[in-house]
């Protein structure tokens, strides 16, 4: 895939180009007039996984379900509940070097989450415009926020070398996951057409937000609406499960190995199964 733009390589399923900023077509395909005569309207085509998955293993970079996990449980700033699209203008994301730059891990660190933020700035930008222009625009609010979801889940997956990402990537991380969640939440306050993939993704983004309550009551609406969506019982174990929820972590979990007991986060799944269920009988 490539952009009609200036013609460089472009990730399947990423929401804009990288090297100009150019918006990509992800979630409304221009499929003649009737793209543009209906823009209120999601795309019938096949959801992309970005979900909880996409933490995990898709779209531009592969995680493991161990930095989900560990991602999870770390302990999370408070931060609002809901914020509007124009706040992440307000508070810049990365452009003070951070306490430990003194060190040549802090130096690298900031300079690793500057690199991650110039990459995604120009391409959120355009979107931001995007959605400004068309503020009814369904398709134009859920690809910033797939826009927004990508530029977190970069800056929470580990450099090489390192088991967790850094303090300073998290940080960064949680100024942009409450990005994602408002312009899901707008996008959806303009359909009631459910999408699961999309429903799944603004429970992760709400859940990375510091609302786990919100994310649990999220997912499990799409496990009751679409029960054999993998994805879904994979986000709503982990919610379970950092929410201490044992029994119900452990039901979920089994419910996505049922359906897909070949994923990525499988083998990982499985393990943690095994660790819940030995700390419950001892």
């Amino acid at each position: 895939m490539y952009c009609p733009n200036c013609g460089q390589p472009v990730a399947q399923g990423s929401a804009f180009c990288r090297g100009c900023g150019q918006a990509i077509t992800s979630v409304a395909e221009d499929v003649g007039a009737g793209a543009n005569s209906h823009p209120e309207e999601p795309d019938k085509s096949p959801a992309r996984s970005r979900t909880i998955v996409a933490v995990l293993a898709v779209t531009c970079v592969v995680a493991s379900a161990i930095l989900l996990y560990e991602l999870v449980l770390a302990p999370k700033q408070s931060t609002s509940s809901r914020t509007s699209l124009a706040a992440s203008a307000e508070e810049p994301i990365g452009t003070q070097p951070p306490a430990s730059a003194d060190s040549s891990e802090g130096t690298n660190a900031y300079d690793r989450v500057a690199s991650i933020n110039q990459s995604h700035e120009a391409g959120v930008n355009a979107l931001r415009q995007a959605a400004a222009e068309e503020p009814k625009s369904y398709a134009a609010l859920v690809n910033l926020a797939n826009a927004y979801f990508d530029w977190a889940q970069e800056l929470s997956v580990p450099q090489a070398g390192r088991s967790q990402p850094t303090t300073e990537a998290v940080a960064a991380a949680r100024k942009v996951w409450p990005q994602a969640r408002a312009a899901y939440e707008q996008a959806a306050s303009l359909s009631n057409a459910f999408d699961p993939s999309v429903q799944t993704d603004r429970a992760t983004a709400t859940f990375y937000s510091n609302d786990p309550s919100t994310a649990i009551e999220l997912a499990r609406e799409v496990t009751a609406k679409k029960p054999d969506f993998a994805a879904a019982w994979l986000g709503l174990g982990t919610f379970y499960d950092s929410a201490g929820n044992t029994a119900l972590a452990v039901e979920s979990y089994k419910k996505y190995l049922a359906l897909d007991p070949k994923g990525s986060a499988a083998s990982w799944v499985n393990q943690r199964v095994s660790q819940l269920a030995n700390s419950t009988s001892e």
